[in-house]
């Protein structure tokens, strides 16, 4: 996976909001956040995120991998390619096959396998 530099990311819980940009590595870093369930997005002209849910523990550091897709793909598809409907499926499809163990999340074992096997060094 390639990171994704200065894209503004956010979080909310639905009474709680902030923002933050990423830095050259695609690594961003919310601080003072309470405990509890959050959505994490990217919001770029750029780039079309897929939201990911999270949850928040008390004294922990909660790792979590964003999916862009480059907007001009985004375009592609809109303009005939796919329907809204087969993109939004593919988009699933590709999460779940990152998402191992099937949590809505990508932790930093399953972001280490997609790693390897984008690279070559591991078969799916």
């Amino acid at each position: 996976m390639t990171p994704i530099e200065n894209v503004t990311v956010q979080i909310s819980n639905g009474t709680y909001t902030s923002s933050v940009n990423s830095d050259t590595n695609g690594n961003f870093t919310f601080s003072d956040i309470t405990y509890g369930d959050y959505t994490i997005d990217l919001i770029s002209d750029s780039y079309r995120g897929i939201p990911c849910s999270v949850t928040v523990n008390v004294d922990e550091i909660t790792q979590v991998s964003l999916i862009g897709i480059p907007q001009s793909i985004v375009n592609n598809i809109r303009s005939g390619w796919y329907t809204q409907e087969e993109l939004d499926q593919r988009v699933l499809n590709e999460r779940r096959r990152w998402d191992i163990n099937g949590d809505n999340k990508i932790s930093l074992e399953e972001a280490i396998h997609a790693l390897q096997v984008v690279s070559g060094i591991r078969t799916q």
